[in-house]
């Protein structure tokens, strides 16, 4: 063998090596991408956010106790947060408190624990709905969940498991084992 053929025949392999040889950089990066994953990139105290929609009208208005972002994950979670929903009167129809939320950068809210919905309308034919969890689309507006749910209103309670609503056209539907007990309501004379 020449002595060209050899130094290209190592030339090569020392190419081939460089480019193939793991790093320990690799690893380090990937590391430290699932340390930041697991810490907040911002947080606040006593968060209050209103959205106003392309007329200027606000549209929903959020508070929470606090706020983490997570921006690799691409959620954000609430403690303790209050949602309030407004339609196209400027009313707002539905409160939506939980103990905690995640919201992902697809807009849907995942309320947990202690879910309360509230109708803010007065003599409104659904006053309150309780569940363990719920999701909340806050483009389309709509939630469901396949928890256990307790509506109440005006005379009456209903249980349930699971429930589709949309909260624009103020529709309430439980999916399954649903009963209803009524109370007698005092006559006003």
């Amino acid at each position: 063998m020449s002595r060209a053929f050899v130094f290209i025949l190592l030339l090569f392999a020392a190419t081939l090596a460089l480019v193939f040889w793991p790093d320990g950089k690799v690893e380090q990066t990937t590391d430290n991408q699932a340390l930041r994953a697991d810490q907040p990139d911002g947080i606040a105290e006593d968060l209050q956010v209103r959205q106003f929609n392309e007329k200027g009208q606000l549209s929903m208005q959020v508070n929470a106790q606090s706020m983490a972002h997570y921006g690799l994950r691409q959620e954000t979670w609430l403690t303790e947060p209050k949602f309030e929903l407004y339609d196209q009167d400027k009313r707002s129809p539905w409160r939506i408190t939980a103990d905690k939320a995640k919201v992902t950068a697809q807009r849907l809210v995942d309320l947990q624990n202690n879910v309360i919905i509230q109708s803010i309308i007065k003599d409104a034919p659904i006053t309150r709905v309780d569940t363990d969890n719920l999701e909340l689309d806050l483009d389309s507006k709509t939630m469901n969940t396949d928890a256990p749910v307790v509506i109440v209103g005006p005379g009456y309670t209903t249980k349930g498991v699971g429930l589709d609503a949309m909260l624009d056209g103020q529709q309430v539907r439980l999916k399954s084992q649903v009963s209803t007990e009524y109370e007698q309501l005092k006559d006003h004379q």
